[in-house]
């Protein structure tokens, strides 16, 4: 058994017409670690292109699975059982994200598969939602697109070079989690581009219970934030927290209304005394 080993899998389509399309993200991100690293990614084995090297002191395996995305959890199974690492701890998968904007990433420890069939697929061969994941943002499909036909769209030239740049960041914030663990990588990463990647309401932090400053849910547990369980269609959550701010204003501005009115008829009737 290889004590301390990490698989990191990227997620995507083999095949040259899906190279630029916004599904392979994960393949992008590998590559540039790999590059990043000097490791060479050209084994064909589990299902897979593998590559071996040495990340932050530790034995890696970078995989992309050639399964297509939807069985990718066949080669990420194959791979966890023969080289038997702790995939609650040691396993990383890199895949896109709809909910978040082009350029953006996330980092979670578990979490649901939010509707991408990759890590729907990775979930149901592991048995658990456990599992250290990179996501990659590509955008909110427009309305009335067809969700596989946008994922499998490319992106715009100014898409293109926010996501190339957020590859670049996320091959970096996979050496933190390997060197320093995922909860500083996700205190340094989490967030927009526009603020160095940490989180966009200000730099979170993770408190002792696990949960973060500034940022909805429990990043150290990986609990799923309202929009991005709600991608699709918006986030019911949000509609009645805003339901309930409007109507408490008008509460609070009723009072005030009514003493206004009160006075106008108390001068109306004064003058016609």
């Amino acid at each position: 058994m290889e004590q301390g080993m990490y698989i990191i899998a990227g997620l995507g389509n083999p095949g040259r017409e899906y190279e630029d399309t916004r599904h392979n993200v994960g393949f992008w991100v590998l590559e540039k670690l790999a590059k990043k690293e000097n490791i060479s990614v050209l084994e064909k084995r589990h299902k897979a292109i593998i590559g071996k090297g040495v990340i932050s002191g530790r034995k890696c395996i970078l995989a992309k699975p050639q399964t297509y995305m939807n069985l990718s959890g066949e080669s990420v199974r194959e791979l966890v059982n023969f080289y038997k690492v702790d995939e609650k701890a040691e396993l990383i998968v890199i895949s896109d994200d709809i909910s978040l904007e082009p350029g953006q990433i996330r980092i979670r420890k578990k979490g649901s598969a939010g509707g991408h069939n990759g890590l729907k697929n990775i979930i149901a061969n592991l048995g658990h939602d456990t599992f250290i994941r990179v996501k990659m943002g590509v955008g909110e499909k427009p309305a009335g697109w067809d969700l596989a036909d946008y994922v499998l769209g490319r992106f715009s030239p100014k898409d293109r070079e926010a996501v190339d740049q957020a590859a670049d960041r996320a091959a970096d914030a996979i050496c933190m989690i390997i060197a320093e663990g995922a909860d500083a990588a996700m205190n340094r990463f989490n967030g927009s581009p526009k603020d160095g990647g940490t989180s966009p309401r200000g730099k979170s932090t993770v408190k002792r219970d696990g949960s973060r400053s500034g940022e909805q849910g429990t990043a150290a547990e990986g609990v799923e934030p309202a929009e991005e369980k709600n991608a699709a269609q918006g986030s019911p959550s949000e509609g009645r927290s805003l339901t309930l701010q409007r109507s408490g204003s008008r509460q609070a501005a009723c009072p005030v209304l009514k003493r206004v009115v009160e006075g106008i008829s108390a001068a109306t009737r004064y003058k016609k005394q």
